[in-house]
């Protein structure tokens, strides 16, 4: 297999792999129609891995087999890398906005109706009560939701 088409498939393979979480979509696609074979595959994958390991040694990262075996992994893998980071600059952006809200509120002594939020942060202000959210999606159809009242976290789920 040329070198460049190889690096370009691993290079394509990353980014749907970074992008796929976030597609509620592909995800259920993913989720309950692509988990077994999935499975199956990663299974293969590491065994034909851990046969060429013993068999090549040395020459181990040159055989074509240790290329083709690294696709569903690295799929995998940068998928799970997409979404714990994503998790995280999202969690240290909403707190920064929770940290101007609560000025807001100390200022004005309510909570503002309205608060500009980007990148997928969003204010929810409730009509009658005097608290608020702020909610993101994390990926895999999951999302995290910040409630003024009790000051937590909670993630909600496709069936939540």
């Amino acid at each position: 297999m040329n070198i460049k088409i190889y690096k370009l498939i691993l290079l394509t393979v990353t980014i749907i792999g970074i992008l796929t979480p976030y597609i509620d979509s592909f995800v259920i696609v993913q989720m309950f129609i692509f988990i077994i074979p999935f499975a199956i595959i990663f299974g293969i994958s590491l065994l034909v891995l851990i046969y060429s390991v013993i068999k090549y040694k040395r020459n181990f990262y040159k055989q074509p087999s240790t290329k083709i075996i690294s696709i569903v992994p690295l799929f995998l893998i940068s998928q799970i890398f997409s979404v714990f980071i994503l998790d995280n600059i999202q969690k240290l952006r909403s707190q920064r906005y929770i940290n101007q809200i609560e000025a807001i509120k100390k200022s004005e002594k309510i909570y503002p109706k309205e608060f500009k939020t980007y990148l997928g942060i969003e204010y929810f202000k409730a009509e009658n009560e005097d608290n608020f959210s702020l909610s993101y999606s994390r990926g895999f159809i999951v999302r995290e939701v910040y409630s003024s009242s009790n000051k937590i976290w909670k993630s909600l789920g496709w069936n939540d």
